[in-house]
C-alpha cells in the first residue's frame, strides 16, 4: 500500500478528528507557484488537488484554500511561506507545511520533494522528516493517534 493509501485510510478511520479544504483547481496550483515565484513537485501538487489541507486534532498541515494563494489566513501554506521568506529569511526553496511554534518549520523542500525541518534560528535545514509528502502526512499523523 502506498503512502497516500494509506493517508486515504487512516483519514476515513478518524473522521471525528479530522477536517480537510476542499481539493484545488490546477489553475489556483499555478496561481500559487507564481505567487511564490517556485514550481511545486508533483507529489505537493498531488496532496493540493486532493486535499486542499488537512488538520487532525491540534496538527494543522498547511496546503492551499479554494480562495487564494494570497489570502492572509492559516491553513494557506503559500501565504504563510511568503511572510516567512519576509519575516525570517525562509530560502525560497521551501514550501512551510507545519509550523512548529514558531520554533521550527516542517517544509516541503521544492527540488527534491522531501519533507526537512528548517530552524527559524540558526537560519539552516537541521533534519529531514520525510522523503515525500504523503508518507511524512501519514507518518506524522499516525504517531498523533
Amino acid at each position: 500500500m502506498s503512502s497516500q493509501q494509506k493517508l486515504e485510510k487512516i483519514l476515513s478511520e478518524n473522521p471525528d478528528l479530522v477536517d480537510q479544504g476542499v481539493p484545488v483547481s490546477e489553475e489556483l496550483i499555478t496561481e500559487a507557484e507564481e505567487y511564490l515565484e517556485a514550481k511545486f513537485p508533483p507529489e505537493l501538487r498531488d496532496y493540493f488537488l486532493q486535499y486542499g489541507w488537512i488538520a487532525v486534532g491540534p496538527m494543522e498541515f498547511y496546503g492551499l484554500t479554494a480562495e487564494s494563494p494570497m489570502l492572509e489566513r492559516i491553513p494557506n501554506g503559500a501565504w504563510f511561506t511568503k511572510r516567512k521568506r519576509e519575516q525570517v529569511g525562509l530560502p525560497s526553496d521551501l514550501f512551510i507545511i507545519l509550523n512548529n511554534d514558531g520554533d521550527e518549520f516542517h517544509c516541503v523542500h521544492l527540488g527534491t520533494g522531501e519533507v526537512v525541518i528548517w530552524n527559524p534560528i540558526t537560519k539552516e535545514v537541521i533534519a529531514m522528516k520525510a522523503d515525500s509528502v504523503f508518507s511524512y502526512l501519514y507518518e506524522e499523523i499516525e504517531n498523533f493517534l
